[in-house]
C-alpha cells in the first residue's frame, strides 16, 4: 500500500545517507548488523527495521548503490559494498566513503600547487613520488608537496566549497563514529585506507577502477 511504500522509500534514503558514511564500504564492506546497529541509534523513533527488511530494501531500492554479499555460514549478516562508480563521485554533506575521489583530488592538488621541498624540512601533506608533469622527480631527497596549512583553502577550491574537517566525521566497521577534527587526522586516516583497500585486493586478488585511482601514493 502507499503508506508501506512510503515507510520504504524513507528507510531507503536514510540507509543510502548512512552507508555513504561508512568508509569501510570500500573496504571489507559494512555488515547488515552493523548499518542496523547505526539506524536504530540514529534513529530511534522508529520503524525500526530488521536485519532482513534492511537486505530487502537495500537490495531493491539501493541495488545501483551498494551489492549484498551474502555470509558465508549462512548466519544472515551479509556485507554491503558501494559500488566502484558511487565511491569515485564526490559525495555530499561529508560523506565519506568517496575518500578514493578524495584521494585523487589531493594528488591533483599537489600536482597543481605542489613545490619541491627537501625531504625533512617542513610538515608537507599529499607528498607524492610524481612531480608537476608526472615523470619521476631525479633527486630523491626532494619531493613534491603541499603544506598542511595550504590544505584547506585548496580543498574549498578544488573539492567542496564549504570544506570544514573539523565537521567531518565517520562510522567505522563497528559502527562507532568517529569526528575527524584537525586536516592531519583526516590524511592520514586516509593514508590508512587506501593501504587497507591495497592490502584487500591483494589478498583477494580483485583489482577495480577504484584500485586503479589509488595507484598513486600519497604521504604525510
Amino acid at each position: 500500500n502507499t503508506a508501506s511504500s512510503t515507510d520504504e522509500e524513507i528507510l531507503a534514503l536514510r540507509l543510502r545517507d548512512l552507508l555513504l558514511r561508512f568508509p569501510c564500504s570500500v573496504l571489507e564492506g559494512v555488515r547488515v548488523g552493523v548499518l542496523c546497529g547505526v539506524y536504530r541509534d540514529r534513529f530511534p523513533e522508529g520503524p525500526l527495521p530488521t536485519e532482513a527488511s534492511v537486505c530487502s530494501v537495500v537490495t531493491s531500492l539501493l541495488a545501483d548503490v551498494v551489492e549484498l554479499e551474502e555470509a558465508s555460514d549462512h548466519s544472515g549478516d551479509g556485507v554491503f559494498h558501494l559500488r566502484d562508480d558511487l565511491a569515485l563521485r564526490p559525495a555530499m554533506d561529508g560523506q565519506l566513503a568517496c575518500w578514493p575521489v578524495l584521494v585523487q583530488r589531493l594528488v591533483e592538488i599537489v600536482r597543481l600547487h605542489g613545490v619541491s621541498q627537501r625531504l625533512g624540512e617542513l610538515p608537507f601533506a599529499g607528498a607524492t613520488d610524481v612531480d608537476k608533469g608526472g615523470g619521476k622527480l631525479e633527486d630523491s631527497t626532494e619531493e613534491t608537496g603541499v603544506l598542511l596549512a595550504q590544505l584547506k583553502p585548496l580543498l574549498r577550491r578544488h573539492w567542496d566549497a564549504a570544506f570544514d574537517e573539523k565537521a567531518l566525521g565517520f562510522f567505522n566497521e563497528r559502527g562507532t563514529y568517529v569526528s575527524v577534527k584537525k586536516m592531519k587526522h583526516l590524511l592520514a586516516e586516509l593514508l590508512r585506507w587506501q593501504s587497507r583497500r591495497q592490502q584487500w585486493a591483494c589478498a583477494s586478488g580483485m583489482r577495480s577502477s577504484i584500485d586503479a585511482a589509488l595507484a598513486i601514493s600519497l604521504k604525510l
